[in-house]
């Protein structure tokens, strides 16, 4: 396992363009038995406005939902991810912090979708 995240970082090193990194992470995971993986690039620091969302493994309506609608914006989990240093639940994210009602209203929906609970990093 250390190998594989070894050659993970040294690939990851070497690549240039977005999509391949994306690539390469699928392959990580995909390798350890996750089955859906999603991540959002953020453009400058502070910034809530997602630039790219990926998704891989979910449910093509929900992502398109997600995308069409904006939905990152009011989202809890990515925001929440990229202000903590520790992995979190998706259920867990009621409990982090006070939320909004369009930030329920997003977990309420995400819950009906019954996709798991995933883990947020």
């Amino acid at each position: 396992m250390d190998s594989d995240l070894a050659a993970f970082i040294r690939r990851s090193v070497e690549t240039t363009r977005l999509q391949d990194l994306w690539d390469l992470t699928l392959d990580v995971v995909h390798a350890r038995g996750v089955a859906q993986v999603s991540y959002h690039l953020y453009g400058a620091p502070g910034s809530a406005e997602a630039v790219s969302v990926f998704a891989d493994g979910f449910p093509r309506d929900w992502v398109c939902q997600y995308i069409e609608r904006r939905l990152h914006l009011a989202d809890p989990i990515p925001e929440f991810a990229r202000r903590r240093a520790m992995p979190f639940f998706w259920s867990e994210a009621r409990a982090l912090r006070e939320i909004s009602e369009a930030q329920r209203g997003i977990l309420d929906t995400l819950d009906g979708k019954r996709m798991g609970d995933g883990l947020a990093v």
